[in-house]
């Protein structure tokens, strides 16, 4: 999927980028441990208000990515415009899932509402809190619960209940299903940190060079930290420490940059993935995240009109798929398929912009996409380029210089916004003019933006 109308084409429908913020990222159990996507959500939105100071009735929707959403909280989006203080009930939202991508998926539709003039005014979100995930059961208790459910409903005695169903289960029916399941692709059943072990049997990506991507990603976000690059970024998130929400603490910063690490003690963390002789180690991996990002985008036009005054113009997208089976195995080799038909579309060079936001889920996943683009061969046998082409490395020195998902996090569904707003802010910080930001995603899908900076 590509998409394909250039969204400064129609004069006054350019789309721009006012603002973003987002929440601290913070592990799983921890900071959010008893957060709800929606709840946090909302103080993201009113943080968001209250930073633009752009008035609420000028909002026309809302489109929010979230992965694994709560089956009872239905749009997630919807729900947290709801629990808004500052937005009113009147404004719509969608909810979007892409995996990975749902946020940048937002983003993706917002501007092409209204680069269409459909909308001139929308809020874009990501959010994802993966310590509040459903406990799933065996299919065995599953079947027996939703049987006693309709039961009750027919009058459904419990001898009845007894001796149909419970005498069915056996002791290991009561234990919870794979606690990983939300992580699994579901077309072969493999962890997305399995999938990249195999790949890099075609590719050798080593541990040290894996281990030094790590370290970097720690280092630049340390020191963004530290610098304060992440200040006007961040929120202060009201986060509840009981179960009832009675009461509440505040949560000021990340929780997971490690600006205390070195190579050599990322050397010496065990493989994950596949024991003794895997390369992906809890070092090099990004880690399981609760997050929530939210950024408003306008109509050149309206944010004229409003005297709001942009960060960077969003220019264009690309979008792929590919195969995340044997034998080609591109579970998350995403940006190797999407950077080059946005490059085409634009008709620049990889080396040609000055901001660079790659998301990191793993190190190797990073390096195989990098080391993909600059190989002649999958340039010609996977893109069709011809023979002895190819796309060209990445300029790495330009690559996620406020840190990457390794050492932020991953909140999977707010990754594609917090990517978005880091390459504003450093487009603005190095004095640069233009930005390519890639994300891979699970089910083989991956995602490119352009973005400009704004006069």
């Amino acid at each position: 999927m590509v998409f394909k109308r250039c969204l400064s084409s129609q004069a006054g429908n350019a789309v721009v980028l006012i603002d973003g913020v987002r929440s601290p990222f913070q592990k799983i159990n921890t900071g959010f441990a008893l957060s709800k996507p929606h709840k946090l959500m909302a103080q993201c939105f009113d943080s968001l208000i209250e930073r633009t100071k752009v008035p609420v009735d000028e909002i026309d929707i809302v489109y929010g990515g979230i992965v694994v959403e709560d089956s009872r909280v239905p749009n997630t989006m919807r729900q947290a415009v709801v629990n808004s203080k500052l937005l009113p009930s009147s404004v719509g939202a969608a909810t979007i899932n892409t995996s990975c991508l749902s946020s940048m998926s937002a983003v993706m539709m917002a501007s092409d509402a209204m680069a269409a003039g459909t909308f001139d005014t929308v809020i874009v979100a990501g959010a994802e809190i993966t310590s509040s995930y459903a406990v799933t059961f065996k299919p065995r208790l599953e079947k027996l619960i939703h049987a006693v459910n309709c039961g009750f409903k027919k009058s459904l005695t419990e001898g009845d209940i007894k001796n149909r169903l419970l005498n069915q289960l056996k002791p290991s029916d009561f234990a919870a299903d794979d606690p990983f399941f939300w992580q699994r692709e579901t077309s072969t059943g493999y962890l997305p940190g399995y999938h990249i072990e195999l790949a890099n049997k075609n590719w050798n990506i080593s541990r040290a060079e894996q281990d030094e991507l790590a370290f970097k990603s720690h280092r630049n976000a340390f020191a963004a930290q530290q610098n304060g690059h992440f200040d006007s970024l961040i929120f202060m998130a009201k986060a509840p420490i009981d179960v009832d929400g009675l009461e509440v603490m505040d949560v000021c910063e990340d929780n997971g940059i490690m600006g205390n690490t070195s190579k050599e003690k990322l050397a010496k963390l065990k493989p994950v993935f596949v024991p003794d002789v895997g390369t992906l180690t809890a070092g090099n991996s990004s880690f399981q995240t609760d997050g929530v990002t939210a950024a408003l985008l306008m109509t050149e036009k309206k944010a004229k009109a409003l005297g709001l005054k942009p960060k960077a113009y969003v220019r264009d997208f690309a979008f792929s798929a590919s195969e995340p089976q044997e034998p080609f195995n591109e579970m998350l080799y995403g940006p190797a398929f999407s950077i080059p038909k946005l490059l085409k579309k634009l008709k620049r060079d990889l080396k040609s912009f000055d901001v660079y936001e790659t998301h990191e889920a793993f190190a190797a996943q990073a390096l195989i996409c990098l080391a993909a683009l600059d190989s002649e061969r999958f340039c010609h046998e996977r893109l069709g380029m011809p023979k002895g082409e190819k796309i060209g490395y990445m300029p790495t020195e330009r690559m996620n210089l406020f840190g990457g998902s390794i050492a932020l996090g991953h909140p999977f569904g707010a990754t594609g916004l917090r990517l978005m707003m880091h390459a504003a802010d450093r487009m603005i910080h190095e004095d640069g003019e233009t930005a390519l930001i890639n994300s891979c995603a699970h089910g083989a899908l991956g995602g490119a933006m352009y973005l400009e900076r704004a006069s």
